[in-house]
């Protein structure tokens, strides 16, 4: 159950990052976009190749990446990214999030079949077939709404974010906030949301702060790598930040894999229960209730995979308690502190009316 992502190759356009926390904060938005939409595109060139099975994974953390630049300097890009542009992004990340669902189920109830009986890897094995039914056409609903709507997507946000033309010379231009002004306040609303989820998690059944968690991880991981070089201990919260997302990451596979078998489980209780009232009351009932329910895999294996993800849904629990709550993650917390409070002097320095807007 895993889901860690590739790592994304730092910017450096212009200049060393010193000089990307410098610059005005609209600038380096569209740069930071504009490098996010191109690997976005280079994604969804490869969603055609069936013998890339990475492709759907890669185009979605293209994506997310993206997103989530844009929500970070969300005020610079005001009036430039339209609501219905959000939506449409919002849409189709959200398509691309059942697939790969199905996906880590397939790959996980693959591994388990080694160790079954005979009987259980039946049920499993008709459970996978299942498993790659739904995939098929829910990537072929992906495609279709991708071949729909991605063109004329990314060429509006190309036009969004290319470089305007400076309608006064650059020393009559007001004064703007910095990249890095924006990307500290960023930090401390993303650490606040953090650690108000981690706060809220205290079992295996804490469901909803154990995502709202690893989103909030996974943006301040984005947020923060552009820049990371340029920061006191930046790299070291990067990869803080990774091995964190990837434990609460392991936590969310094995709540949707929980979901997808307590309905196996309760389709194949209705099976049994339909089958016990046909043969003590076979004259009774309607054709209608005589029907049989939806296909389930047979209950003996579905049985032996819940007992196997619940033994390792607990353990990874434990290993996240263990690593990361109760005041464990204080290090993560006080290096993130840090890069929202931090400041690198330099030609450009904030006015006091930048800072003002930074807090």
């Amino acid at each position: 159950m895993s889901r860690t992502s590739p790592g994304h190759p730092r910017l450096t356009p212009g200049g060393p990052p010193e000089d990307l926390l410098r610059r005005p904060a609209g600038e380096v938005a569209r740069l930071l976009a504009r490098r996010d939409l191109d690997h976005w595109v280079k994604a969804r060139a490869r969603l055609d190749r069936k013998e890339d099975p990475e492709a759907l994974h890669d185009f979605r953390v293209a994506l997310r990446r993206l997103r989530s630049t844009l929500r970070a300097f969300r005020p610079q890009l005001e009036g430039l990214v339209s609501r219905r542009t959000w939506r449409r992004l919002r849409r189709l990340a959200d398509a691309t999030g059942e697939s790969r669902n199905l996906e880590v189920e397939r790959a996980w109830v693959e591994s388990q079949l080694e160790g079954l009986t005979p009987g259980e890897q039946a049920g499993a094995r008709q459970l996978l077939a299942q498993l790659e039914d739904r995939q098929r056409a829910t990537d072929r609903r992906v495609h279709r709404r991708v071949a729909k709507g991605f063109a004329p997507l990314q060429r509006r946000l190309r036009q969004a974010l290319a470089e305007p033309k400076p309608s006064a010379p650059a020393a009559e231009r007001p004064r703007s906030l910095t990249a890095g002004a924006v990307m500290r306040r960023a930090v401390r609303q993303g650490l606040a949301e953090l650690e108000r989820h981690l706060a809220a998690i205290h079992t295996m059944s804490d469901r909803e702060p154990v995502h709202g968690a690893r989103i909030s991880a996974k943006r301040l991981r984005y947020l923060v790598e552009p820049f990371a070089q340029a920061l006191p201990d930046g790299t070291a919260a990067v990869e803080q930040l990774t091995a964190f997302q990837d434990i609460l990451g392991q936590l969310q596979d094995a709540h949707v894999l929980a979901d997808e078998l307590r309905e196996e489980l309760g389709q194949a209780a209705a099976q049994r229960a339909r089958r016990v009232g046909d043969e003590l009351l076979a004259w009774g009932g309607t054709a209608a209730s005589r029907e049989q329910v939806p296909g389930s895999a047979s209950e003996a294996g579905i049985l032996a995979l819940a007992r196997r993800l619940r033994t390792e849904g607990d353990a990874a629990f434990e290993k996240f308690q263990g690593g990361w709550l109760h005041g464990k993650a204080a290090p993560l917390v006080a290096r993130l502190t840090a890069l929202g409070e931090s400041r690198r002097p330099g030609p450009r320095q904030e006015s006091p009316a930048d800072l003002a807007l930074a807090t």
